[in-house]
């Protein structure tokens, strides 16, 4: 797709194994906080971590899912095993961590950031859609000041694949005002 990006669909036999409903289910209660440019703030979606996560470090400026509240991260759930293996065969990559987004409408979102990537050992981030619906929205990755953003919609079974060259670009999931789909992100990645 571009020197930053790569897509790739999902096999159908592995999609069939993630249910959206079941996924959905897994979604926690309430909005996390994020560590960003010093300070926690809330997420404008439901997420959570799973397996390795980097510990809460007030001295990183960058955007982290640690947000200092929890030290311990729940292993990665057995329904995600089949995916994580097909993915990481496909990027050439073993991961051990997956951060799931769930967004219930176009008002929540992920702001437009940089990653914090303190400790990640991979050369990539793979993040896998599943969608409840027609109603699709966009991945955006802005390469630079003077570059077009690119843009991905995310349909249900797409995978992004986010290449070293885009690991420390600006990249997000913007605020829509028109109806989209329930949609999860599954981002993996290494550390």
């Amino acid at each position: 797709m571009s020197e930053y990006l790569e897509t790739f669909q999902v096999p159908h036999p592995i999609m069939e194994k993630l249910p959206f409903d079941l996924i959905w289910k897994m979604k926690p209660e309430q909005r996390g906080k994020v560590w960003h440019n010093n300070h926690n703030i809330d997420a404008h979606r439901f997420y959570k971590s799973y397996g390795t996560t980097p510990k809460f470090d007030e001295s990183v400026a960058s955007y982290m899912f640690s947000s200092g509240e929890s030290t311990q991260y729940p292993e990665i759930p057995d329904v995600f095993h089949e995916l994580m293996d097909h993915i990481g065969t496909h990027s050439n990559q073993t991961y051990n961590n997956l951060v799931i987004n769930w967004y219930e409408d176009g008002q929540d979102y992920t702001p437009i950031h940089k990653d914090c990537l303190d400790g990640m050992l991979g050369s990539n981030i793979c993040i896998v859609n599943i969608v409840d619906g027609p109603l699709l929205r966009d991945f955006v990755l802005i390469p630079g000041d003077r570059k077009a953003h690119i843009h991905v919609q995310c349909s249900n079974g797409l995978g992004i694949v986010m290449k070293k060259e885009a690991l420390d670009r600006r990249h997000g999931v913007p605020k829509v005002d028109t109806d989209v789909s329930r949609r999860i992100s599954l981002s993996f990645r290494t550390y």
